[in-house]
């Protein structure tokens, strides 16, 4: 855990990666939708391919996936690979 002027930069749990894909992948298909005129069932194939199924699995390709929050508020993530 890293502090610095009220930032917390820390790696997700478990639980904290389950809900983070759960709402990124439909996001990511919509963009993929929009962006590559996919159709809805390709573009949620694809997002589903796209983002590794648990915390092991992306450590295992050498990435990390970190919450920050200022003050006691979540402000981002930041994905490290």
């Amino acid at each position: 855990m890293t502090r610095d002027a009220g930032i917390e930069l820390r790696p997700l749990t478990n639980e904290e990666f389950a809900v983070y894909r759960e709402r990124a992948v439909p996001e990511y298909a919509g963009e993929l939708v929009r962006a590559r005129d996919l159709d809805r069932r390709t573009a949620l194939r694809t997002a589903e391919e796209s983002f590794p199924p648990s915390l092991g699995a992306l450590a295992e390709a050498g990435q990390g996936l970190f919450r920050a929050r200022h003050d006691g508020v979540d402000v981002g993530w930041l994905w490290l690979g």
